[in-house]
């Protein structure tokens, strides 16, 4: 079921990316670039997509070094209490 919603969720990217072949104008600051518009979309797909993996990836690790249990300590356990005398 993943690998079909990745695939059509891909297929509709492309559709969308493709149907906007045209030059785009990108201004950043001083500068200014013409660049089709397929690969403004699939940039900001790719971006988009590492973004996400690296906020799942850094969720992850959080979540398991909550979970992780403490280091055993280097001191031995202190023995049991002496029964009491009567």
């Amino acid at each position: 079921m993943r690998r079909w919603l990745i695939a059509v969720l891909l297929v509709f990217i492309l559709l969308v990316a493709l149907q906007n072949m045209g030059e785009v104008t990108l201004r950043f600051l001083v500068w200014e670039t013409r660049v089709s518009g397929v690969l403004v979309y699939l940039a900001l797909f790719a971006l988009g997509f590492l973004g996400g993996w690296i906020a799942g990836h850094v969720g992850r690790r959080r979540a398991a070094a909550k979970v992780r249990p403490a280091p055993p300590s280097s001191t031995p356990p202190a023995a049991p209490p002496a029964p009491p005398s009567p």
